[in-house]
């Protein structure tokens, strides 16, 4: 009461007697606020008791109120703020103490849940945290992934299988074959190619499947699948995008530069990439690659080369697949290549001067290749020159047919 003067809603005044009579009606009412402050904290010390639990203080929200002391809340209880007495009506939910089994199970609950999310029970959180300390961590996608590395054991020189046509690496996709050559297979007719019959292929499956097709679908095929060139064109270097595939080993890179048979499946595939970006080989005793004379086929092909920035990560790969395969003179007529028709690839000059040059210097960053590795040419260049010898021209295709019966290349 600030003053005596205090005027009721119809401005008349109030008398001494009068307000006596109003602070004796407003002392039960206090009183009664305080029983049911007392009743709040009898059952708060329950609870405390019964549950073991820590209750959640309250923190004064006025400075000016500093010096009271600080009492533990919860909710139902009074606080005391700017002088005056607020209640929080909310009803004090008074839980029994749960049986043993019960109270078991709904921990076992929680703790299925404790690695996925934050539960808002804090209390019971901590109490799981502290009486179950061993709890099994589901290994993440990224770990799988690291202990999926291929051992020696277990890689079982895949790549040297698949040169032989023994191991299938790339999937076969019947969606590239004509309607016609679907209804023949269902019904095993003649005319049916072995490797239509595979479900995934060696380089030589991948090879027929390729040359069985005209040359647009041929290309549209090389253009968009992306599980063939780490297999066709291995390196040191696992691949990022195609985990399906092995890295080259260096016992196979051995072998592969002594195998002429090997590697002339290399260069015939090579062969078909080169007609894929626009060029053709037309001397296989250095690799040396001139524009395809048809000039749309080559503006179409030189287009699609300097607009899809893919193929430039799968140009690198080729230079270090055939520093690889011991074929160093394929590597400067690749890059000459390039160069001499980079008006037509404009847009892959940054790769050309970061990457392909470091790879044509067989940079070891690059190509990842074992230190003790070291280059020598494959033979087959020997096998070429003594074919050229005797057929006195270097006509790709009639080359190509002569080894490849001085090889006994039948498929």
């Amino acid at each position: 009461m600030q003053s005596d003067k205090h005027l009721s809603p119809t401005n008349t005044p109030i008398g001494e007697d009068q307000i006596n009579q109003e602070i004796i009606k407003e002392e039960p009412n206090n009183q009664k606020i305080n029983e049911e402050e007392l009743s709040n904290t009898k059952t708060l010390e329950e609870q405390q008791n019964t549950n073991q639990t820590e209750s959640h203080k309250v923190t004064v929200l006025d400075s000016s109120y500093s010096n009271q002391p600080q009492e533990e809340l919860t909710k139902g209880e009074t606080t005391e703020i700017d002088g005056n007495i607020q209640e929080n009506k909310k009803p004090v939910v008074e839980e029994e103490g749960l049986p043993k089994q019960e109270e078991t199970k709904e921990k076992a609950q929680v703790e299925e849940f404790v690695g996925d999310e934050q539960t808002e029970r804090d209390t019971i959180t901590k109490e799981l945290h502290t009486t179950n300390k061993e709890i099994k961590k589901v290994p993440s996608a990224s770990s799988s992934k690291q202990n999926k590395k291929e051992t020696k054991v277990e890689k079982n020189l895949k790549v040297l299988l698949f040169f032989r046509n023994e191991y299938g690496g790339i999937p076969s996709r019947e969606s590239y074959f004509s309607v016609l050559k679907k209804a023949k297979k269902l019904l095993n007719a003649e005319g049916i190619k072995s490797y239509q019959n595979k479900d995934s292929w060696g380089v030589d499956d991948f090879y027929h499947s390729l040359i069985d097709l005209n040359v647009e679908s041929r290309f549209k095929v090389m253009e968009s699948r992306h599980d063939y060139v780490q297999w066709v064109f291995p390196t040191f270097v696992k691949s990022m995008f195609n985990w399906n595939s092995y890295a080259l080993d260096k016992e196979e890179a051995i072998i592969f530069r002594s195998d002429q048979q090997i590697t002339f499946k290399f260069i015939r595939i090579y062969r078909l990439f080169i007609n894929f970006l626009g060029g053709d080989i037309v001397d296989l005793s250095t690799g040396e690659i001139l524009p395809l004379p048809e000039e749309k086929l080559r503006k179409d092909r030189f287009q699609n080369f300097n607009w899809s920035g893919h193929n430039y990560l799968r140009v690198t790969r080729i230079f270090n697949s055939l520093h690889a395969f011991g074929l160093k003179p394929y590597m400067e007529s690749l890059f000459t290549f390039f160069k001499e028709n980079i008006q037509y690839f404009k847009n892959c000059r940054d790769s050309m001067n970061n990457y392909w040059i470091k790879a044509l210097h067989a940079d070891r960053a690059v190509n990842q290749e074992p230190i003790d590795l070291e280059y020598s040419d494959n033979s087959i260049f020997e096998t070429i020159n003594k074919a050229i010898e005797e057929l006195k021209s270097k006509e790709t295709n009639l080359l190509m047919d002569e080894l490849a019966k001085k090889l006994s290349i039948t498929y």
